[in-house]
């Protein structure tokens, strides 16, 4: 018959060594075996999170995981306990600023840590399709698309000059009056709702 021992608390390490004595009626030693460990293989996922246009970090566990932590640049920010489903959902909005920020989530059987995972922090995806300016031209005209896309601003030698909203095909249009010269420093600034700036782009400036 198969004997079972409860060894809960004993074996903390892979490199524990354990082993098995058979002993008789007499507890003399008949046989010894060793016990092989193995460290078992807990599933953490974290979605990737985009500046500017996430407001939450998302992900599941295994039902090993009881609950989950949100740590960011060290600090223990938010500890849940999980549902049912092992998804979880933390709201970081105002809280990650840069993709340089660090941002785990650390995954808990109980009171024992057990995993801990990076989350992915990515720059938004702009593309800027910008016409040349040429002088004495109205208008500064460009395409821009992007989730976070919502207005864009001029710039002109560093000075700020028209914000407009981008159309809903995302095409805009900006008054060009204080571009004088093709050696003025021209930049398209682009803004997400919350009027942040999230990506910017130079103009080319051309006489004709």
């Amino acid at each position: 018959m198969m004997k079972e021992w409860r060894v809960i608390g004993l074996i903390k390490n892979v490199t524990d060594k354990v082993e098995v004595i058979a002993l008789d009626r007499k507890n003399k030693e008949l046989e010894r075996a060793t016990v092989t460990i193995e460290e078992k293989a807990y599933s953490l996922t974290v979605s990737p999170y985009t500046l500017y246009e996430d407001t939450t970090v998302t992900g599941g566990t295994d039902y090993f995981h009881t609950h989950v932590a949100l740590i960011i640049n060290g600090e223990e920010i938010e500890r849940t306990l999980l549902s049912s489903t092992r998804q979880f959902a933390f709201d970081v909005e105002g809280l990650i600023d840069y993709t340089d920020d660090e941002v785990e989530i650390v995954g808990y059987r109980y009171e024992d840590e057990i995993t801990r995972n990076d989350v992915v922090i990515q720059e938004p995806t702009v593309e800027m399709t910008l016409t040349p300016y040429k002088i004495d031209d109205t208008f500064v005209t460009g395409k821009v698309t992007g989730k976070s896309a919502t207005t864009v601003r001029l710039y002109v030698n560093r000075r700020r000059q028209q914000t407009v909203k981008i159309a809903e095909d995302g095409t805009f249009s900006l008054l060009g009056v204080a571009i004088t010269s093709p050696t003025d420093k021209v930049e398209l600034a682009v803004l997400n709702d919350a009027g942040i700036e999230i990506q910017r782009f130079t103009v080319t400036v051309t006489n004709q």
